[in-house]
């Protein structure tokens, strides 16, 4: 049995899940970066990574809207990053490759704000 831990805007929410492909991921406002440090309660952002494919799907609830990310291993090397828009469905996917096991942090930046989130792999 594995435990994922999300923090959504500043709630935190644990539950368990069985070992799956897919890994959810959760963000939240950064506020150690400057910019707004409220975000409004409709805009959401999440991302699934599926390990089979190595590819993580970005969702965010307004499309066509640009962003830029930015995946750090534990030792805080740059895995993957990029500037690039959210497509008319408000997603967006990145192919990573294998990742070994570990932790990374993941950074996205939309219209100064900055959101922080955690993939896991175990």
């Amino acid at each position: 049995m594995k435990k994922v831990l999300f923090i959504a805007f500043g709630l935190l929410v644990m539950f368990s899940m069985v070992m799956a492909e897919e890994i959810p991921i959760t963000f939240r406002p950064d506020i150690t970066h400057s910019g707004p440090h409220r975000s409004p309660s409709n805009i959401v952002l999440t991302a699934d990574y599926d390990e089979a494919e190595s590819l993580l799907t970005f969702v965010y609830s307004i499309p066509n809207t640009s962003f830029s990310y930015s995946i750090y291993d534990e030792d805080e090397n740059i895995v993957s990053e990029g500037t690039t828009a959210f497509d008319e469905d408000g997603s967006y996917e990145v192919l990573l490759g294998t990742l070994p096991s570990g932790s990374y942090q993941i950074e996205v930046v939309i219209n100064s704000a900055t959101y922080v989130g955690t993939l896991v792999i175990e």
